[in-house]
């Protein structure tokens, strides 16, 4: 008899988990420091080091295919660590079933987009003070309950980070946040928005790019929202994602993407010298710049014995 499609999905993505990493896990990747891209995984990266092996995992945050790899990858290998995009107060939060503000960079976006121009005008308006609670909102926070609100063939905000968390401390594996603090990242994106002036921003809203026009026409469908949300899973639509922004808000992308790539990759490189090997599970946009991060913080670094038990 066939089996039904919600385990054949499950029986695929075990394969696909096991085929895409064992290697990695068992053999480690060789240089001084190395990125290789996984060739049947997209979501998929092995970050190698002498010290330490890392395979990043790339998601879309309210994914429930997402959910179900991280899952399946910490199950499967049992690393020493599992660290992920979550700073210490928000991992508290998701552990509290309280709401997770997406602060993804495709989140943001698609945020700004089901504003419409006339609503970043309007927030823009509002100085600092008004515009820090304007992103506050925007960015989700103070909304929902339980890690946010599922939608229909959607999971809930976070939904990979806590099937992470579940999985690594039923293996009895430590967690780490990897991220900046939320106020941080909060404070940076408001002084961010005020390095392009009002008109300036508004001609490149009225000249559009192309991510933008496709996600103000998704908040049109809400039929589409998962099949969208799974096409962020996708080194090409993340680095659009990505490029628009840098384009419209440069200064917004240095802080929301750029400076977390790379602390990020600090607090992989930092970690006990025993964590060898390392689960990282983060938004897709964010793997570009952290495989650059990687080969630039790890070229030539040896880890000191003596960064902790």
């Amino acid at each position: 008899p066939s089996l039904p499609r919600s385990m054949m999905h499950r029986v695929c993505l075990a394969r696909r988990v096991l085929a895409s990493s064992a290697r990695f896990f068992s053999n480690g990747v060789a240089g001084a420091a190395s990125v290789e891209r996984s060739p049947t995984n997209e979501t998929m990266t092995y970050l190698g080091h002498p010290d330490r092996n890392v395979l990043l995992i790339g998601t879309a945050h309210v994914s429930k295919r997402s959910a179900d790899e991280v899952r399946k990858a910490i199950e499967n290998f049992k690393p020493d660590c599992v660290m992920i995009e979550l700073c210490q107060g928000r991992m508290n939060k998701l552990r509290q079933q309280q709401h997770v503000p997406d602060i993804s960079v495709e989140g943001v976006m698609r945020s700004l987009a089901s504003r419409g121009p006339e609503g970043i005008m309007q927030m823009l308006s509002k100085g600092p003070m008004g515009l820090a609670g304007e992103m506050q909102a925007l960015m989700g926070g103070g909304q929902g309950q339980g890690g946010g609100q599922s939608q229909a063939g959607l999971g809930a905000m976070g939904s990979e980070f806590i099937a992470a968390i579940e999985a690594a401390e039923s293996l009895r594996i430590p967690v780490i946040p990897g991220d900046v603090p939320q106020e941080e990242i909060l404070k940076g994106c408001v002084n961010g928005l005020f390095e392009v002036s009002l008109p300036t921003l508004l001609s490149k809203l009225a000249s559009g790019g192309d991510m933008l026009k496709e996600m103000m026409q998704s908040m049109q469908s809400p039929t589409s929202m998962e099949q969208d949300v799974e096409s962020m899973k996708t080194r090409k639509r993340a680095e659009q994602a990505s490029n628009s922004m840098k384009e419209f808000l440069p200064g917004v992308h240095r802080v929301l993407v750029a400076g977390r790539d790379e602390h990020m990759v600090t607090v992989l490189r930092d970690l006990p010298a025993h964590h060898k090997t390392v689960v990282a599970v983060v938004g897709m946009g964010h793997m570009a710049g952290m495989e650059e991060e990687w080969k630039l913080k790890m070229a030539n670094h040896r880890l000191p014995s003596n960064l902790g038990p």
